[in-house]
């Protein structure tokens, strides 16, 4: 028990951390200037379908952005209120602003990323700004994310902006939006990792060089990608480009949505596209979500109702609902959200796996989720655009691990026989060995998270089962959880199986001979050596080099 919650304790101030530095690194932009001669031309692009209730306020503070050189395109995405009227009127007003009509959406499309690729068809500028319908920019906005755009040398330059939350119901869903991008996303690896898996940013804002746009295909590369932002955000990565993200506060503020029930399907609809429409990640993200944030309230709970609440244990949990509720606080106060909100923290963490769970089960097994009057299959959607198709199916080699990993935990929580240990370990390495002889790229993903997940199985049956302490195991976690950022995934993975595989069989000082287990090591040392060459030479190199 003891070892569980300073386990908690550990993640949640490693999560303070990095929402105290990311704050640090969330660059509150100064005046800036630029030549007003001389600056490149800003296509300023908005799609809008059914806005008419924000759409004007948009184009005016659009209109009236301080630096000169900006064109305003909106695209009337088919809407069915007053929208292509106001927005009509508006650009007889202000010589800038041009209307344009979406044509009918394909069938292999979603309506925002169809729009906003017609959008970028029709610009002229250098730079290409896509803005949501119901943002109102700063009269400076432009001016200054441009000048911060070129001096950081970015590709794509996003901004956390103020977020309006009006209504209870907004209030408690919306910190989602602050705490999945700057509690949780480490923003200086976004910006300086060469690696997408380091990568996000936010739709209302997204401030593109033309020449990394159209490199990157555009919106038709995430036709069929929900979460397109984030989407794109990897694609600029994958292509060698430059994330960058300011404090958009005083910049940017964006009501997303109008009261619960909008807010609720407004998150939902891309919730369980955020995970690339994975179950196992869902299974295994869930879980973990609810021991982090739910854990310290119920075992708190629990301690007090049993009258028992005494002892290290309970100076901990207070500890972890300390560190929860300072990041949150943190970020309430950063971006103007009601700090009240931070007594409704376990309510918002609450609200994330319910939507999460919602957008699943409309995914799977549902008609699809109804957007702007619009009906999307996400998930058959993840599937045709090959969102699946870099995880793949698991393969049989890689559930045998799997399903091995998971007998190996529970070994070590009964305190099982260390032979039997012993077999689960071999039989992986076995068919790990078999597939990697097989030379399959299909289902590459699977074996990697097998290889993880047989690593730290070994090092938890250890633990538990009283042959390692938690003092040498925790290191040994933390070192593979960091190798991975700069190492590549599938050589630390097959590195990490086979090290804690071998102090195990070490540790249980193995009957059988030990020409055996030394046969053993060097076919490991065989299959793992191109990896552990491809990872360790180019590192060295860049070490070397620097």
């Amino acid at each position: 028990m003891l070892i569980y919650q300073l386990l908690i304790t550990a993640v949640l101030a490693m999560l303070l951390l990095n929402t105290v530095n990311n704050l640090r690194l969330l660059r509150t932009p100064g005046a800036g200037s630029l030549s007003g001669v001389e600056g490149p031309l800003v296509s300023i692009l908005v799609p809008a379908r059914n806005e008419a209730r924000s759409i004007s306020q948009c184009v005016e503070a659009l209109a009236r952005q301080d630096y000169p050189h900006c064109e305003i395109l909106v695209l009337d995405d088919q809407s069915e209120d007053e929208t292509p009227v106001i927005v009509s009127e508006l650009a007889g007003r202000y010589a800038n602003v041009r209307l344009l009509h979406g044509q009918a959406l394909p069938s292999n499309w979603h309506g925002k990323a169809y729009a906003c690729a017609q959008l970028a068809q029709a610009a002229s500028g250098q730079w290409l700004l896509f803005v949501d319908a119901d943002t109102a920019l700063a009269p400076h906005c432009v001016r200054i994310a441009l000048a911060q755009a070129e001096e950081q040398r970015a590709d794509l330059l996003t901004m956390m902006p103020k977020i309006l939350a009006r209504s209870f119901g907004e209030a408690l869903l919306l910190p989602i939006i602050p705490l999945t991008f700057v509690a949780f996303l480490p923003l200086g690896l976004v910006s300086n990792h060469r690696s997408p898996l380091f990568a996000g940013a936010l739709g209302p804002f997204l401030f593109f060089r033309r020449h990394t746009y159209l490199q990157i295909g555009g919106h038709a590369a995430v036709r069929t990608d929900i979460v397109e932002d984030v989407a794109l955000s990897r694609l600029v990565k994958r292509h060698g480009g430059r994330v960058v993200w300011i404090d958009g506060t005083d910049l940017m503020s964006v009501r997303l949505y109008h009261g619960f029930r909008e807010a609720w399907s407004g998150l939902a609809k891309s919730a369980f596209a955020a995970i690339n429409y994975s179950l196992p990640a869902l299974l295994l993200g869930l879980p973990l979500c609810i021991t982090v944030f739910f854990g310290p309230y119920t075992f708190l709970f629990a301690l007090l109702i049993t009258h028992t609440a005494s002892g290290l244990v309970l100076w901990l949990l207070l500890l972890q609902i300390l560190l929860l509720w300072t990041a949150h606080l943190l970020l309430m106060r950063r971006f103007h959200l009601p700090p009240i909100t931070v007594f409704m923290q376990a309510g918002t963490m609450m609200a994330i796996v319910l939507t999460t769970l919602y957008s699943a089960a409309q995914a799977r097994f549902g008609s699809g989720v109804v957007w702007k009057g619009r009906t999307y299959q996400f998930e058959a959607m993840g599937r045709s655009n090959g969102q699946h198709s870099s995880i793949g199916r698991p393969t049989w080699p890689a559930m045998t691990r799997l399903v091995g990993a998971v007998l190996l935990i529970v070994l070590g929580v009964r305190r099982g026989p260390l032979h039997i240990a012993e077999v689960l370990v071999l039989l992986g390495w076995t068919v790990a060995l078999l597939e990697r002889l097989a030379r399959k790229n299909a289902g590459i993903r699977w074996a990697i998270w097998a290889d993880l997940a047989s690593g730290f199985a070994c090092l938890a049956y250890l633990q538990l089962s009283g042959q390692l302490s938690a003092r040498v195991v925790l290191p040994m976690v933390m070192v593979i959880a960091l190798s991975i950022l700069w190492f590549p995934w599938q050589a630390t993975a097959a590195i990490a199986s086979a090290a804690t595989g071998g102090i195990l069989l070490i540790t249980a000082e193995m009957d059988v001979p030990n020409k055996i287990l030394l046969g053993w090591f060097v076919l490991i040392v065989l299959v793992a050596s191109r990896g552990i060459a491809q990872a360790v030479i180019p590192w060295f190199q860049r070490f070397r080099s620097s």
